[in-house]
């Protein structure tokens, strides 16, 4: 059909009647190669009602090699997300004096919280971030880079331009901003491949900074990744963030727990008090993040409720092993010399190992102390509520409040 232009035209009108939508979709992929009543057929469905056809026109009309930056321009304010995230994939080969005005306007759209649409402007932003940044902080950016909203914030991290380092090293410690904020910007900071982010990322890294753990992993994870051209190994021991020579490092192990008392079973038949709840979950936050409390060791508590709800609250602290939490399963480091173990949560296999601990302690391991590889735990790293003296009702109580917290 394709071969025969516009005659196909009545043809292909019956296909684009069919009721499976699929044989329809047909159709409309064909549309623009029938002459310009085929075009124009297939641009009057970029208006249609139904998102996945103004989907698939768009797509219809790239593939056949229509000029569609108007009409990027046009979808790049569509109420659907799907339809934009085509939008920002197709202006991956389009040049920046092009593309730049339609990846502002989607990033003034941007759904932050969906990684597909923000991998998709990635896509669409690659090879232009040194243009498209400017551009961003112009429309979205009122002041410093403190005022950055959310939606800014993860375009930086997805964009990471160079010329950003130093507004990412100031939210990196800024007392104004959240843990979680800094802890972005130093993740950010870190995808920066040039040698003004390596040393920005060693001064953040330093005694005092309010992300020195953070800083600290990023640095030595790039030390001998795409920073190494950059000679930070003697960058760090210069700034005294990591020399191998000086390491102390202290054996620390989790406790098996034992046998319960009591079973999930005894703590779900109990009614909780949020209000005794709140006082005793401050047992927690020895490696759990509480209101802004607590290292990053253990899952963020609010977030692991509100996500799993009251049943899994309490399984988790009765019964820590029996479902351990995705990107939380422990390693334990064997130290030569029968100078013990370390079991924690592996950040780092690279020499130095960086591995955290109960408490949020991060240790810095030179490979040459390590008898073997780290081995992966069978059970959980998290102490079981007994192991916290935490009674049946005192389980309750502290589930009860995480449920509710707000």
């Amino acid at each position: 059909m394709k071969a025969f232009g516009a005659k196909a035209l009545p043809a292909v009108s019956e296909i684009l009647r069919d009721k499976n939508p699929y044989i329809a979709a047909r159709g409309v992929w064909l549309l623009p190669y029938l002459g310009d009543e085929g075009v124009a057929r297939a641009k009057a469905l970029l208006k249609d009602a139904n998102p996945s056809q103004r989907r698939l026109a768009f797509q219809a009309l790239r593939r056949a090699g229509n000029d569609v930056i108007s009409i990027a321009a046009e979808l790049a304010t569509d109420v659907d997300v799907a339809v934009r995230r085509d939008v920002s994939t197709s202006l991956h080969a389009v040049p920046a004096d092009k593309a730049v005005p339609i990846l502002v306007t989607l990033a003034q759209r941007l759904d932050t919280s969906d990684k597909n649409s923000l991998a998709a402007f990635g896509i669409g932003s690659a090879g232009k971030e040194t243009a498209v940044w400017p551009a961003i902080k112009s429309a979205m950016v009122k002041s410093g880079p403190e005022s950055w909203s959310p939606e800014v914030e993860r375009i930086a991290w997805v964009l990471h331009p160079a010329d950003a380092v130093a507004e990412l090293a100031a939210r990196s410690t800024s007392a104004k901003l959240s843990q979680e904020q800094r802890a972005l910007a130093v993740e950010t900071l870190s995808f920066v491949e040039t040698k003004e982010a390596a040393l920005a990322m060693i001064n953040l890294a330093v005694d005092g900074s309010p992300v020195k753990s953070e800083a600290t992993r990023w640095a030595l994870m790039r030390m001998t990744g795409f920073w190494s051209a950059f000679d930070i190994r003697t960058e760090l021991k210069n700034a005294g963030v990591y020399d191998a020579a000086k390491i102390v490092v202290s054996p620390i192990v989790v406790p098996e727990a034992p046998k319960p008392t009591y079973t999930v079973q005894d703590v779900l038949a109990k009614t909780g008090d949020a209000t005794r709840g709140a006082q005793l979950v401050q047992r927690c936050t020895m490696c759990h993040q509480v209101s802004g409390n607590g290292p990053a060791y253990g899952p963020e508590l609010r977030t692991f409720a509100a996500r799993q709800g009251r049943d899994a609250v309490i399984v988790a602290m009765v019964e820590p092993s029996a479902s351990i939490a995705l990107g939380y399963e422990g390693s334990t480091i064997t130290l030569k010399k029968d100078a013990g173990m370390i079991d924690g949560r592996l950040l780092s296999a690279n020499d130095p190992m960086v591995i955290i601990s109960t408490g949020g302690v991060t240790q810095l391991v030179p490979k040459d102390r390590v008898a073997g590889k780290a081995e992966k735990m069978t059970r959980s790293l998290m102490m079981s509520a007994e192991q916290l003296a935490l009674s049946a009702q005192d389980v309750a109580d502290i589930a009860e409040w995480l449920v509710n917290y707000k």
